[in-house]
């Protein structure tokens, strides 16, 4: 990864960490969740597990896995559209697979300062530079480049078929 993207990447994880450090504060929240779970197909709810633990359990070898780097937090009505049909898009597909393949979500506007380490080496492992962000991952640990921005759910269903077939 090039200067440039590490230095772009560094720059939105503080941005978002800087809301997600405030949105307490304004909110009155005491205890900050960690945004993140496996296999959420209502809805990725706030869990208390910590990012390395979700992807031990995750990346465990006996099954693929999906990481979607996700924003679910106060922004103008167009982002949030975004995040929301990008969002609607992958859970339609998690229930389809879920019993093939590992979904985790990580909800990057919650993490806690503790958690932000672990979130930038996640991000740079994965070449994830922005979001939203779909990484498919084999049984055998092996990601192939991150799919950012904007999905086509049928090539993500073909990428996810792919998956499930190589296991």
């Amino acid at each position: 990864m090039g200067k440039r993207s590490v230095l772009v990447l560094l720059l939105v994880v503080l941005l978002v960490g800087g809301v997600a450090l405030a949105r307490p504060l304004v909110s009155g929240e005491q205890n900050g969740d960690l945004a993140a779970s496996s296999s959420s197909s209502a809805n990725p709810a706030p869990a208390r597990d910590t990012l390395d633990s979700l992807l031990t359990g995750a990346l465990n070898g006996k099954k693929p896995a999906v990481l979607v780097f996700t924003y679910d937090a106060d922004c103008c009505p167009s982002t949030r559209e975004f995040f929301d049909q990008h969002k609607q898009a992958v859970q339609t597909l998690e229930r389809k697979y879920k019993n093939y393949i590992n979904f985790v979500w990580i909800d990057i506007a919650f993490y806690q300062e503790t958690e932000r380490e672990a979130l930038m080496k996640l991000a740079q492992k994965y070449a994830v530079a922005s979001i939203p962000a779909v990484v498919l991952i084999g049984k055998d640990g092996k990601a192939v480049p991150p799919i950012v921005g904007e999905l086509d759910p049928a090539e993500l269903d073909k990428q996810l078929q792919g998956l499930v077939s190589d296991s």
